[in-house]
């Protein structure tokens, strides 16, 4: 059950990884074209912005399956508080 867990969190994370890396291009664009206007500058960017945070925490969700799967190792160590 645990494995069928972590097969669909990988397979739900890489579909919505893979829109949200395609609506990053296009917003780049708008965001360097010079016939935008400053106000649509300024909602693209906010939408770049929650769309590279959506990306972050799907990526945060990838990594902790490769965790669980033991594709990462994990080095410990103690600091000086």
């Amino acid at each position: 059950m645990d494995e069928v867990k972590n097969q669909f969190f990988e397979n739900i994370t890489h579909e919505f990884r893979t829109p949200l890396t395609l609506i990053d291009s296009p917003l780049q664009l708008l965001s360097k074209d010079n016939q935008t206007t400053p106000e649509a500058k300024t909602k693209i960017e906010l939408i770049r912005s929650q769309s590279s945070r959506l990306l972050e925490l799907v990526d945060q969700i990838l990594s902790l399956n490769q965790l669980k799967n033991g594709e990462i190792n994990v080095l410990l160590k103690k600091i000086k508080p």
